[in-house]
């Protein structure tokens, strides 16, 4: 599922999708507490149905979490929406 601009996800409202890979979306989108910038990485509804997949990118989440890095972004927040 796309989601189009201005569709609120969590703390989070989308600007634009920056880009599409297997198991989700990458967009741009506003964290609107802080009014800042951020990519937000987004796992496709086929593999929310996943346990195995879903278990897969919390467990990327986390490892690249403790990754600090000028070429890596920094992952800020990790979170399920319904």
């Amino acid at each position: 599922m796309a989601y189009d601009p201005g569709t609120s996800i969590g703390r989070y409202e989308i600007v634009s999708q920056i880009g599409q890979g297997g198991m989700g979306a990458v967009y741009k989108a506003t964290q609107v507490s802080l009014q800042r910038e951020v990519a937000l990485k987004v796992i496709t509804e086929a593999y929310m149905s996943n346990e195995m997949a879903r278990a897969r990118f919390e467990q990327e989440a986390r490892a690249v979490a403790q990754i600090v890095h000028p070429n890596i972004v920094q992952v800020h927040d990790l979170g399920k929406t319904e």
